[in-house]
């Protein structure tokens, strides 16, 4: 996060990328490795937040802010793929959901 060549480095870049060239993406691979993802970033989002602005806490929250929107704009993406466990997938998506909400 403090790095210069932070972008290139964590390969962040490639979620803007997935945007347009992922094609058959099965949601069951969104719910077990891009939600546990989000969470966690948004998990330190909300640690920086909470720290003084001398560290530049506010600009890396908004990297982890950024990060979590790319994550959640490959959502529809996932969507278009049928596959026999899409409504497990769909369910176990919602009960993540209601998580994050409340």
């Amino acid at each position: 996060m403090n790095s210069l060549t932070y972008a290139q480095d964590s390969r962040s870049y490639l979620l803007h990328i997935a945007r347009y060239k992922l094609k058959r993406a099965d949601l069951v691979f969104f719910v077990e490795q891009l939600v546990p993802l989000a969470r966690d970033l948004e998990q330190q989002r909300t640690v920086f937040l909470k720290k003084t602005k001398e560290d530049y806490s506010a600009v890396k929250a908004k990297k982890f802010e950024t990060l979590i929107v790319q994550i959640w704009e490959l959502l529809p993406i996932f969507l278009r793929q049928n596959s026999p466990k899409l409504a497990s997938a769909f369910a176990s998506l919602l009960a993540q959901l209601e998580t994050l909400v409340n």
